[in-house]
């Protein structure tokens, strides 16, 4: 299975990228910067085993319309897209990081946690990032995918609506 990452890195078609060498992943350096870094310290201490630690993990999404809605203007039209193959990805539901961050939560973290490394099938999330230790380059793709990124903007409000119902109501 094919999925989709975005950076300002240039990849070579094939090249195989391991997460695993970095000190931390541009997106978790990132994340440090905007003071978020303490959710992914709290999200890897409840980490399942064998899952990919999200300080030095690739980031994935289903297609490009999604890479397009996360990354923004975050690197001021200088992003690149690809396609790659991801090994052993994780499938997390995003919209749960945010919710975690903004601290408004009724229940206890851990459920949400727990629903962010092993997301119930019932609960329809619609938006997930991937996470796996390593990728590889399988083609470079455009980035003009306008329609995808709609989509997107809808399933992150959805899922803004299921996670308020399950965690904040």
């Amino acid at each position: 299975m094919t999925f989709f990452h975005v950076t300002n890195k240039e990849y070579q078609i094939d090249d195989i990228v391991d997460a695993t060498t970095f000190e931390s992943t541009e997106y978790h350096q990132r994340t440090i910067q905007g003071g978020m870094g303490d959710i992914d310290n709290i999200l890897d201490t409840y980490r399942p085993q064998g899952f990919p630690n999200r300080k030095n993990c690739i980031y994935a999404f289903d297609n490009v319309g999604m890479c397009m809605h996360f990354v923004g203007n975050r690197y001021n039209g200088n992003e690149i897209y690809y396609e790659v193959e991801l090994i052993n990805p994780v499938k997390c539901p995003i919209k749960l990081v945010k919710i975690l961050n903004e601290n408004n939560y009724t229940v206890d973290n851990k459920i949400i946690i727990n629903e962010y490394w092993q997301p119930n099938s019932r609960n329809n999330w619609k938006y997930f990032e991937y996470l796996a230790s390593s990728m590889k380059i399988i083609a470079i793709v455009e980035g003009n995918d306008k329609m995808g990124k709609m989509i997107a903007g809808m399933f992150n409000d959805l899922d803004e609506e299921l996670g308020t119902k399950l965690f904040i109501e």
